[in-house]
């Protein structure tokens, strides 16, 4: 649907000021009644002072998620990979396989968007990064750090959340679990856990002592006293030749 009306402003931007430049006045010589053909003239208009709006925003998002992705990274550089390190240990001390992917998001609150800021697998194709920005709150990492029921009471994820939490590069989980990071009521973000395996978090065990290694992981967060509002500004990458 999204894709849909992203062609449908692009045609819109092309194809109307078309009309008018070329095709107007064959269509006037057809149409014998010019307050109808008027009216058209003044829908189209509005359709395409709608999607100049609408394409304008769009380039605004582009724009504004680039700048992002530039912070986050500039941020990834700053910590050496030191969460990617933090996922290790704890894929490696419950025994995760290939099929298995751990993904630390940090929450902003002020930017109401996930960083991803840490990833491990043993599998090198999952242990890649496509995105480091989630901001669609629809997606799975929303719903763990937001409803109250899923923070209290974290059950396995739903099928309905998978065609939410896509990646450039996928990872076609068939079960996944998040577990929530948080600082006295503060939310910091989220450990979402992929794995191949079917129904592998149905388990009440998996999720148990999935959970009680984020929060060491928590507990270190914590300590670092990490704050994801809080990224390097763009003077501080221009200085860094970022």
């Amino acid at each position: 649907m999204k894709l849909f009306w992203i062609i449908f402003v692009k045609i819109c931007i092309l194809g109307i000021p078309i009309y008018f430049g070329v095709f107007q006045n064959k269509i006037q010589n057809i149409f014998e009644n010019n307050k109808l053909l008027d009216l058209i003239n003044l829908v189209l208009l509005a359709v395409l002072l709608i999607a100049l709006i609408a394409e304008a925003y769009n380039q605004y998002k582009i724009i504004k998620y680039k700048k992002l992705s530039k912070l986050v990274n500039a941020y990834r550089s700053f910590i050496s990979g030191y969460f990617d390190d933090e996922l290790k240990l704890i894929s490696n001390t419950l025994n995760y396989t290939e099929s298995e992917r751990l993904t630390l998001f940090l929450y902003s609150s002020s930017q109401n968007a996930f960083y991803s800021v840490g990833r491990y697998s043993k599998s090198p194709k999952y242990n890649q990064i496509g995105r480091y920005i989630i901001d669609n709150p629809k997606e799975y990492v929303f719903a763990v750090i937001n409803e109250e029921n899923h923070r209290n009471n974290p059950q396995p994820i739903k099928h309905k959340w998978f065609n939410l939490f896509h990646y450039k590069v996928k990872m076609l989980s068939n079960d996944m679990y998040g577990v929530y990071i948080e600082n006295k009521g503060i939310k910091i973000g989220v450990v979402i856990a992929q794995t191949m395996k079917q129904n592998k978090f149905n388990n009440k065990n998996e999720r148990k002592k999935l959970k009680e290694e984020v929060i060491k992981l928590q507990e270190k967060i914590i300590q670092m006293k990490i704050n994801p509002n809080v990224l390097p500004s763009e003077i501080d990458l221009t200085e860094k030749g970022l």
